[in-house]
């Protein structure tokens, strides 16, 4: 149930359907309302088919037609059902091309960009989830936790005697 996907009636034949049975005109486009439905009332019976015409932001078109028949003396409405498979997200553009891809960038006299490490800016990424610095840590807290022991044991021998 998608907004704003736009879809065009059919007949059986591929031909527009511009009149109802009544000859009331119906609209060249039949648009989702915010609950992702519209209703198409007074059809004549017959075949027909619901072609997507505009997809809802970020959903792919699918001009698959939907068929469907309304036949004489039906009472019960018909429900059509129709699914958009959502766009993967694109990458972001800045609307640039990168004139000397893979050399560092320079700032507007020419000097390349560089980070206090000498490295250019921009091109590493963080170390995120790094394990160098976790041995140094776990040695830290196990002397902690041995001389907390023995000091703990150390003071009740003390008492004792």
């Amino acid at each position: 149930m998608l907004k704003g996907a736009e879809f065009k009636l059919l007949n059986a034949d591929g031909k527009p359907v511009k009149a109802a049975g009544n000859g009331k005109k119906l609209p060249a486009v039949w648009t989702t309302d915010q609950n992702g439905q519209f209703i198409a009332e007074g059809l004549a019976p017959g075949r027909y088919q619901f072609v997507e015409t505009k997809a809802p932001d970020g959903y792919k078109l699918d001009e698959t037609p939907i068929p469907f028949e309304i036949k004489k003396g039906q009472s019960k409405p018909v429900e059509i059902t129709a699914s958009n498979e959502k766009l993967k997200t694109p990458a972001v553009d800045n609307g640039t091309p990168d004139r000397n891809p893979g050399d560092p960038k320079t700032d507007n006299k020419g000097t390349p960009d560089r980070n206090s490490n000498g490295d250019p800016k921009g091109d590493a990424l963080p170390k995120t989830g790094d394990t160098d610095n976790i041995m140094p840590i776990m040695i830290g807290i196990l002397l902690i936790l041995s001389g907390g022991v023995f000091s703990f044991f150390t003071r009740k021998k003390q008492r004792k005697a």
